[in-house]
């Protein structure tokens, strides 16, 4: 099936305020299809000067397995030849998510980062509900106004591989996921 989709995005920004809502609406195009599918993100963050916080909310719904593929991996890397229940996300059908991040300055060069999130899937052909979270914790070192170096690491733990995994590694993961990541940031 081709796919039509419709898409907006608002944003606000007010002195400390910062909030964003993101929504996306696709559906089939012809052939008869009626598959449908939303998504749509909702942030926002407070700056009360020693601390940042900010929290998200996000929540995805499909009535059919080959939309939520095409709209959660791209309509490209779908395989419609793949229909063994539960793999490449093929029966999800709905996905609640939310997230807090905590940021604070250290000095005048330095930020640490603290982030939670969850996640839960319902899913039609496995006829189950899958549930991750995650943390991470990260440090941020500026060098110049346009360069900086970073440290992070992060921990999901989930009750199905195929949650965060699939995201994160192709889909050949475990049920724990752990990773550190260093690098150096330039803003041209």
């Amino acid at each position: 099936a081709n796919y039509v989709a419709y898409t907006g995005r608002v944003s606000y920004v007010n002195g400390p305020v910062k909030a964003g809502l993101a929504f996306i609406h696709a559906k089939a195009k012809g052939g008869g299809y009626t598959d449908r599918a939303t998504e749509w993100l909702a942030s926002g963050s407070y700056n009360f000067g020693p601390v940042i916080v900010g929290l998200g909310y996000g929540r995805f719904s499909a009535n059919d397995d080959g939309i939520a593929d095409a709209m959660i991996k791209g309509a490209t890397e779908v395989d419609p030849t793949d229909s063994i229940p539960g793999s490449n996300n093929l029966s999800l059908k709905r996905r609640t998510a939310w997230r807090i991040n905590i940021g604070a300055p250290i000095g005048a060069n330095d930020a640490v980062a603290l982030d939670f999130q969850r996640v839960k899937e319902n899913r039609v052909l496995a006829n189950d509900d899958r549930r991750a979270t995650a943390w991470g914790l990260s440090y941020t070192h500026n060098m110049s106004k346009r360069t900086n170096v970073y440290a992070s690491y992060y921990k999901v733990n989930q009750d199905s591989d195929e949650i965060i995994s699939n995201q994160l590694d192709g889909g050949a993961g475990t049920y724990y996921q752990n990773g550190f990541k260093v690098g150096v940031r330039h803003q041209f």
